[in-house]
């Protein structure tokens, strides 16, 4: 490895031309607080750089992949805007870290994912180029729940792999997606036993490696070009989006219900 690498949070090793980045907070389900998010930056960063490295895995310890927001986020409501920021419509487009780093790298990015991978977390997993699922892994695409919109660009994503009409509906019903229906509906590349998943994974990953890296990082450019031509587009689309949402009732009603474990009750407002 060419750098020191003391944390905790973030595991991450090399194996011949691939890279293993390990969410380690399985009491938290693996969701990011700060230090966790630079840390899992600096190894990607670290493995983009890395020329000898052409396939980078991101999976996690426990039951959780990426579990989505964390609850304490719906406390602060709206207090953004109360503190007299702009609305995201009104702000210059901001940068988007997976469009970034994982969608415009050379590189492929596999999502190993071995548990809960539910709004952000099924977002950036959706940003992997390839998503190989352990049996019990389930993808969440739960945003109506708390009177969001469809986040992280997944508008482009996902309606890219399974079609407007399939996107839409997954949204509205806000039901968990088990591993296997993943598969069929082409949100999964492979299904896996838990136990098998990181040596399915790291082998699957090995194969890729053997590819020429510029003819892959050429086919991957053009492939997304080709399926979410205005992936950029998006990202802003849903900042205008959350810009509107999170300061209505209803956004609150859903931060609310969801810390008190009930169906939420929305007015429209």
């Amino acid at each position: 490895m060419s750098l020191k690498w003391d944390h905790e949070k973030i595991l991450y090793e090399k194996d011949s031309h691939v890279a293993i980045i390990t969410k380690n907070r399985p009491d938290k389900l693996n969701a990011m607080d700060q230090e966790m998010m630079n840390a899992y930056y600096e190894a990607i960063e670290d493995a983009e750089n890395d020329d000898d490295i052409r396939v980078i895995v991101i999976t996690g310890v426990g039951k959780g992949w990426h579990p989505g927001a964390d609850p304490e986020m719906f406390r602060k409501g709206t207090a953004s805007m109360k503190k007299g920021n702009l609305p995201a419509w009104t702000r210059p487009p901001a940068s988007n870290p997976q469009l970034n780093t994982l969608r415009n790298s050379g590189k492929i990015f596999i999502a190993a994912i071995n548990g809960y991978a539910y709004g952000a977390g099924f977002g950036d997993a959706l940003w992997c180029d390839l998503r190989i699922i352990a049996q019990s892994a389930k993808l969440g695409p739960v945003w109506a729940k708390f009177a969001a919109p469809l986040e992280n660009a997944t508008s482009a994503t996902l309606t890219s792999l399974v079609g407007p009409a399939k996107a839409l509906e997954l949204y509205l019903l806000r039901e968990p997606i088990e591993a296997d229906y993943a598969l069929k509906l082409g949100l999964a590349n492979w299904v896996v036993p838990d136990d098998e998943l990181k040596d399915f994974t790291i082998d699957m990953a090995k194969r890729i490696a053997k590819n020429s890296p510029y003819a892959t990082a050429l086919s991957k450019w053009m492939i997304y070009k080709q399926a979410s031509p205005n992936v950029s587009e998006h990202v802003e689309l849903y900042r205008i989006a959350e810009s509107i949402t999170s300061i209505t009732d209803d956004s609150k009603e859903g931060g609310t219900a969801f810390r008190e474990r009930r169906e939420p009750d929305f007015k429209g407002s």
